[in-house]
């Protein structure tokens, strides 16, 4: 997945790879509580394990693109130390979902949902950047 991610990252640059592997990670998430077989189940993780390397390997170039290079080392602590509490709780939320409903059905849901924000924010981000770089642009061709 990172190899995998790295290559993306490369040949249609950081973000646009971060949102793909974002955007394949949850569909994955989505399919978890429709498989039925083993088979399917393994199928299933591996990919959805390749795709969430794949996006650890992007957001350590997008962290690097976002901030100065000064601030690099707080901002790799702050962005990892909220993937990494997000995870927690989303594992956490997962078992206490299926305590009240006796299903994991919701649980994946909610993780799904999680991956459209996280991926409605990624989209966000790079017409952002994308706007103010025609901002720029226009801005060096005035002078």
């Amino acid at each position: 997945g990172r190899i995998i991610g790295g290559n993306l990252a490369d040949t249609i640059g950081p973000l646009q790879s971060y949102m793909l592997m974002s955007a394949a990670q949850t569909i994955a998430v989505f399919f978890f509580p429709l498989v039925t077989g083993m088979a399917s189940i393994y199928v299933l993780s591996g990919l959805f394990g390749v795709f969430y390397s794949g996006v650890m390997a992007a957001f350590i170039v997008i962290v690097r693109f976002m901030v100065p290079a000064n601030y690099l080392a707080r901002s790799m602590a702050v962005v990892s130390a909220a993937g990494w509490v997000g995870m927690g709780l989303g594992g956490w939320q997962g078992g206490f979902v299926f305590d009240l409903t006796g299903d994991y059905i919701w649980s994946f849901r909610n993780a799904a949902a999680a991956g459209v924000i996280n991926v409605s924010i990624l989209v966000l981000f790079f017409f952002s950047i994308k706007r103010a770089r025609i901002r720029f642009a226009a801005a060096q061709f005035a002078t």
